[in-house]
């Protein structure tokens, strides 16, 4: 009988297993990993989120940007108008017109209306005297704008170089001598051009396709 044997037979102490020797606490893995989803699903919702308040915000930036190119869209067209009678390009002015006024007017009229007002043509400056409006016109609603046409320029659009007494500094020049009148041909006499004034154009403007249109002229 081995000396094993013989230690057996004297220890009358209960055998216990191992694992009650074992008092270490057990490892908290599974711990760890709930706490890393509760992470990440925290980090998710507030991705989520600003993603969603982006998105509202570009959306409603995009909105606004939209009513307010369709709020200026009849300033817009009123200037265009006004720079092709500015340019004296009559057919381009007439283009800007809506269906109903060209059913009204012809070309030929319109043309005889701008030569009998040559303010439309001949203006120095255009200036929009109706209050700018960023409201989006409603559907089929036509717009009315007021502008005053001047026949000079205002000082602001002087070029400020400009030398306002260019004769102030010169020397003096001798005076040419008189000439002598010429008398005035027979036959009929010509009438001289009318005096250029200031006028207050009113436009009347409508939607046709997207595009706003001049639906009416009235120069006062």
């Amino acid at each position: 009988m081995s000396r094993a044997d013989d230690r057996d037979d004297f220890d009358d102490r209960p055998r216990r297993r191992r694992d009650e020797y074992d008092d270490r606490p057990a490892k908290s893995g599974g711990g760890t990993m709930k706490v890393l989803a509760v992470v990440g699903g925290v980090l998710a919702v507030s991705i989520l989120g600003c993603c969603g308040v982006g998105y509202y915000m570009f959306t409603k930036a995009k909105q606004g940007l939209e009513n307010l190119g369709a709020a200026i869209g009849p300033q817009l067209a009123g200037d265009a108008f006004f720079a092709h009678l500015k340019a004296d390009n009559t057919t381009a002015a007439y283009e800007a017109t809506s269906a109903g006024y060209k059913g009204k007017t012809t070309k030929a009229q319109f043309d005889a209306f701008a030569a009998k007002h040559p303010i439309l043509t001949k203006h120095a400056d255009a200036d929009a005297t109706t209050p700018p409006n960023f409201t989006k016109p409603e559907p089929g609603k036509p717009v009315t704008l007021s502008y005053t046409l001047s026949a000079t320029a205002p000082a602001d659009d002087m070029d400020p170089d400009a030398d306002p007494d260019p004769d102030a500094d010169d020397p003096p020049t001798k005076k040419a001598p008189p000439t002598k009148k010429k008398s005035a041909p027979t036959g009929k006499a010509t009438k001289p051009a009318p005096e250029l004034k200031d006028a207050t154009v009113t436009l009347t403007l409508v939607e046709e396709n997207g595009a706003w249109k001049v639906d009416d002229i009235q120069v006062k």
